[in-house]
C-alpha cells in the first residue's frame, strides 16, 4: 500500500522495520509517556503564546507580562492534560518537577524571544512582535513524494526563511535522524512555495538553558530528503508481517536503561498481536496512519 509518509515514520523504519509494521500497517500506536506530554504542553504554550492580546502591551511592560502568560499558559496546558498525566502514577514530589521543567523551558525561550524583540525597540511594539512571529504548527504535504509533516515554526527574520523544530530531550547537536527530519521539512517547503528556506533546525529547550542549531539549505539536502524518502516508500508497499524483520534482541532500540520498546514482549516474549489489539488505543500521534 503507497502510504502517507512522514518524517516519524521514515525515521522509524530505519531504526525498526518490524516497529514500524506494528505502528503503522498494524496502527498499533505507540503508547504516550510523560516525556511526550511534557514536549506536547511546552509546543502548546510556545504555539499560543504569539496569540497573547497585546492591548497595554509595550516595551515598558512586555517582559513581566509575557512571563506571565507563558506561566498562564503552562498551567492551563497542564490541566487539560491533567486526566493523562494523571494515568502515569506519578508523585506529587514528580509532578512538581516535571511543571516546574515546563515553567523552566519556556522562560528559557523566553529569553531568546527577549533577546531578538530588544533589536526591533525603535518600532512600535506591536509591529516588533509580529516581525518575530511565525508560522506555527503548519501542516506541508507534497503529493508528489507522498509525504507530510507538521511544523512547529516558520520564521521570517529580516527576510531570511527559516523552519524550526522544537525539541525537548536532553541532545543539543543535531543528530542524524534529525537532520533527515529537516531535510524533509526543507523539501516540503520547496514543493508548496518552490523556493528553498534559508536555514533548517532545531531549538533545544531544556529547563537548564536553549540553544539553536542551523544547518544551511542547499540542493545536496533536498536531494537527501528525496533519495531517504523514495528508498523507505518503496521498502513499504507490502503488508506481509516478513517483510519487516525485527532487529535483534541486544538492539538498544529494544531495551534501553529505563525501560523497553513498546513492542518488546511482541517480538520476544510471549504476547501476540491479539493481545495488543484489545488494548485501548492511546492518543495517535501527529501524522500518524496517513492512507490514500
Amino acid at each position: 500500500m503507497d502510504r502517507i509518509h512522514s518524517p516519524s515514520s521514515i525515521n522509524l523504519y530505519k531504526k525498526c522495520a518490524r516497529k514500524y509494521y506494528l505502528r503503522y500497517v498494524k496502527r498499533i500506536p505507540s503508547p504516550p509517556n510523560v516525556y511526550m506530554v511534557r514536549g506536547t504542553i511546552l509546543h502548546s504554550v510556545l504555539e499560543k503564546f504569539f496569540d497573547t492580546d497585546l492591548k497595554g502591551i509595550s516595551f515598558e511592560n512586555y517582559e513581566t507580562t509575557f512571563k506571565a502568560r507563558l506561566q498562564e499558559l503552562a498551567l492551563k496546558a497542564w490541566q487539560e492534560n491533567k486526566k493523562l498525566l494523571d494515568s502515569f502514577i506519578l508523585t506529587d514530589d514528580e509532578i512538581k518537577s516535571y511543571f516546574n521543567q515546563i515553567i523552566m523551558m519556556a522562560l528559557n525561550w523566553f529569553d531568546l524571544f527577549n533577546h531578538r524583540i530588544k533589536l526591533f525597540s525603535q518600532d512600535l511594539f506591536e509591529n516588533a512582535f509580529e516581525k518575530l512571529k511565525p508560522i506555527r504548527e503548519k501542516r506541508y504535504y507534497s503529493p508528489y513524494y507522498r509525504v507530510q509533516g507538521y511544523i512547529d515554526a516558520v520564521e521570517n527574520l529580516n527576510g531570511s526563511v527559516r523552519i524550526m523544530d522544537y525539541k525537548t530531550s536532553s541532545d543539543v547537536k543535531i543528530s542524524e535522524e534529525y537532520k533527515l527530519q529537516l531535510a524533509i521539512y526543507a523539501l516540503l517547503y520547496f514543493e508548496e512555495h518552490g523556493k528553498l528556506p534559508d536555514k533548517v533546525g532545531i531549538y533545544f529547550v531544556r529547563a537548564d538553558g536553549i540553544s539553536e542549531e542551523l544547518i544551511h539549505v542547499g540542493q545536496e539536502l533536498l536531494d537527501y530528503a528525496k533519495n531517504e524518502i523514495l528508498e523507505i516508500k518503496e521498502k513499504t508497499l507490502s503488508e506481509k508481517e516478513d517483510d519487516y524483520p525485527k532487529t535483534k534482541e541486544f538492539n538498544r532500540n529494544c531495551r534501553w536503561g529505563s525501560g523497553q520498546c513498546e513492542y518488546y514482549e511482541m517480538c520476544f516474549g510471549q504476547k501476540k498481536l491479539a493481545d495488543f489489539n484489545a488494548l485501548d488505543k492511546p492518543i495517535v500521534q501527529e501524522e500518524d496512519f496517513g492512507v490514500f
